[in-house]
This record gives structure tokens, C-alpha cells and sequence, in this order.
């Protein structure tokens, strides 16, 4: 029996076509949040990482500061015994130094992270705008990178030189000189990053601090998977001296990971607006399609069709017409958040707000597949009691009626 065509019933066609309208505006809804919400919670979680590590290990001493003043004194079994440890995929040794830029008309505070040949710099080469990374690890290494926000205020292009200034680790003498070329110029969309962060050859800082090869203000561990960090953070923690301290980036900015955090939810009550409202319809239309069909219920349970066999035919094509309209969402949502994904078409009005000037899109085969079962699965199980209603369908009644 088919049901559904317009040659069949004039009143039910429209109100079925609408029903699988809303089954496809809905799984394009769901797709859209799902793949955006997604893609926003990890450019801000990486872009964080790029600039901290997921991981950071410091000196007991250091509590919050955010310069090193202590160094920790890292032998080559101990960098290693971290790396091993399960989930870490990368160990890379910084310092921060505080200092000062002057140029002949102005000049800016900033905070100068030393980085060698060790340190994972992909994330800050997909930041940046113009020029190049230094050339980490070459001897007297004058090469440094700005953000676009420090070159704007200190009116720096690539390839200008200027000047730093740096206390010496004390505090007592007069201000260490050095002289800077700008070979590069990045831009998170982190204000509080990109106002103060320069990226500078390790090798240096330690000469400014006077600390030996085996010093360093911090390690930083990157990880495999994100959510496994707290237990990571915890194992890395017993893997270290007494005298050393872990802490992760959602701990240091822990107001950020709690409002990404609230991503899910909003996923998360999408998905279920869009499922009560595409199932509703779908209930709707499985009503019509039953109260259309009554005369047809009658005489196939005139001819010994059970309730059970008749609800399973019904329930048969109602799926079919979830399927469609869950095929058609899917293509249109894929669609728009590929050419989102690729064109970066569609721009927040304040960037500042969300640390990128895009909306940006990701979505995994896992999450994808979960969404539709949990579609298909919510829908079918929502058109069980409209299928009951056949049960009430007495064949007599229907007869005598035609």
C-alpha cells in the first residue's frame, strides 16, 4: 500500500510534503549548530594551545606569575619520561621574559615567549599574516615575530629593526639592550594575547637571564585528546619532582572553557527543538495518513490482517518519509557548512567577541552519524502512538460508513 502521492488523497499529500519539509529544515538546523558550535569550542580551545601548551610545567614558586623568574632544570630522561607518558604527543621548553619595545615615536610593553627548535610552531604559522618564522636556534638570533596589534601600535612592518629592553634578572643594573628585527607579524584574534605577546629564539632569553642550556621557565605538553587532560594533567603531576607544579590551559582560563563548555548545551537543546518539532509533524502526518486510509484498515483486517501487521506497514512508509526528508537535510546542511567551510562567507559582527573574524565549521564522521541515529531513532519512536490508533479501527464500522 502507498501512501503519501497526491493520486491517492488530495487532503494528505500537502500536509505529508510539509511534514517532510520540517523533517529536512530541521536536520539542516542541526547539522548548522552541530557543525558550527563545534568548530567555534576548537579554534578557541587551539588557538589557546598555541599560545599555552595544553599542559604547563612550572616551579612550585612560580603560582600565577606570568614571567619566569625561577627556572626548573630539565635533564634529557626527565623531558623524555613526560613525553612518554599516554596522551602526550609533544614536551617543548619556553620562557617568558618581560620587556620593553621602543621606536623612535613610541613604545610598548610586551611579554617575549623564547621558543627553540623543540617547540611545535604549525599553530603559529597558521596565524600568521605576513612574513615568516625566525629561524630558531641560530646563534645571536635577533629575529622576532609581533602580532598585528603591536606592530599597528608601534607603526612596525616586516623587516623594520627596533630595539627591546629587558630587566635584568635582579632588578638591579641598568635594563638589558637588544636589538629586534620583525621577520613576522600574527593575529590570533586574542586581545589579551596579541597585545603583549612577541615570539623570540630561546637561546636569547637565557643569556638575558643568565641561565644555563638546561634552564627553562616552563614545559609545555600538547595532547592527543582534549578531553582526556585532567587525567594527563594528573599523571604528569606524579611524573615530576616534588618542587614542580602542572597546571592546563582550562585552569588558567577557566572562564573561557566554561562558556565554550555551554556549546554542548546549546547544541545539545537545538537538536531537541528541532526533533520535537520535525517529530510532531511527522505524528501529524502519520494521523492523516491513518484517518485518509480507514476503509483500506477495515478490509485488511476483514481479511485477517492483524493490528500488529497493519501498524508495521504504516510505521514502514512514515519511516520512509523521515528518511527522505533526513536525506534531502542532510545534503542542503552538508552543503552549506562545506561552502562555509571552505569560503568563510558568513563573518561574526564583532570578531573581538570571538576571537575570529569567521564562522568557523567542524564536524566528524562520529558525531554525524550520531546525530542522524539519534533523528531517525527519536522519530520513529514518536510515531508508535499515532500507530495505535489503528488498534482502534473497528472493520465493521468502517464498511458500513462506505
Amino acid at each position: 500500500m502507498r501512501t503519501g502521492t497526491s493520486d491517492k488523497s488530495k487532503a494528505s499529500a500537502p500536509i505529508i510534503q510539509i511534514a517532510m519539509g520540517a523533517i529536512a529544515l530541521g536536520m539542516v538546523m542541526m547539522l548548522v549548530a552541530m557543525g558550527t558550535g563545534r568548530g567555534l569550542k576548537m579554534v578557541i580551545r587551539d588557538k589557546i594551545a598555541a599560545f599555552e601548551g595544553h599542559l604547563q610545567v612550572i616551579h612550585m614558586d612560580q603560582n600565577q606569575s606570568q614571567i619566569h623568574l625561577k627556572p626548573l632544570r630539565v635533564d634529557r630522561a626527565q623531558k623524555e619520561r613526560l613525553a612518554r607518558l599516554q596522551g602526550v604527543t609533544h614536551v617543548q621548553e619556553v620562557i617568558h621574559k618581560a620587556g620593553l619595545i621602543r621606536t623612535e615615536d613610541t613604545f610598548e610593553g610586551f611579554v617575549a615567549k623564547g621558543i627553540g627548535q623543540d617547540y611545535d610552531t604549525e599553530p603559529l604559522r597558521d596565524l600568521l599574516v605576513a612574513g615568516r618564522l625566525p629561524e630558531w636556534g641560530k646563534p645571536q638570533n635577533s629575529e622576532i615575530v609581533l602580532s598585528q596589534t603591536l606592530a599597528n601600535k608601534l607603526q612596525l612592518k616586516v623587516g623594520d629593526q627596533c630595539r627591546g629592553f629587558f630587566l635584568n634578572q635582579n632588578n638591579q643594573g641598568l635594563p638589558y639592550q637588544r636589538k629586534f628585527e620583525v621577520v613576522g607579524i600574527y593575529d590570533s584574534g586574542f586581545e589579551r594575547f596579541d597585545e603583549q605577546y612577541i615570539w623570540m629564539d630561546i637561546a636569547a632569553i637565557r643569556k638575558i637571564n643568565s641561565w644555563s642550556s638546561d634552564e627553562v621557565g616552563q614545559l609545555e605538553l600538547k595532547v592527543s585528546h582534549f578531553d582526556d587532560l585532567d587525567e594527563i594533567a594528573f599523571n604528569a603531576y606524579d611524573a615530576t619532582p616534588s618542587d614542580w607544579d602542572v597546571r592546563s590551559i582550562k585552569q588558567r582560563f577557566s572562564a573561557i572553557f566554561e562558556w565554550i563548555d555551554l556549546f554542548d548545551f546549546n547544541i545539545a537543546l537545538v537538536v531537541s527543538i528541532m526533533l520535537l518539532v520535525g517529530g510532531l509533524n511527522m505524528v501529524t502526518a502519520l494521523l492523516v495518513i491513518i484517518l485518509d486510509r480507514t476503509s483500506a484498515i477495515g478490509v485488511l483486517k476483514t481479511l485477517g490482517a492483524t493490528n500488529r501487521d497493519i501498524q508495521r506497514i504504516f510505521l514502514y512508509n512514515a519511516g520512509t518519509l523521515v528518511f527522505k526528508g533526513m536525506f534531502w537535510g542532510n545534503l542542503l546542511g552538508l552543503i552549506f557548512l562545506a561552502s562555509q567551510y571552505y569560503g568563510k562567507w558568513i563573518k561574526f559582527p564583532n570578531p573581538q567577541d570571538y576571537y575570529i573574524n569567521y564562522v568557523p565549521v567542524a564536524l566528524d564522521l562520529f558525531s554525524w552519524l550520531l546525530l542522524n541515529g539519534v533523528v531517525l531513532t527519536g522519530s520513529v519512536l514518536m510515531l508508535l502512538l499515532p500507530a495505535r490508533v489503528v488498534a482502534s479501527i473497528h472493520p465493521a464500522r468502517t464498511i458500513k460508513f462506505k
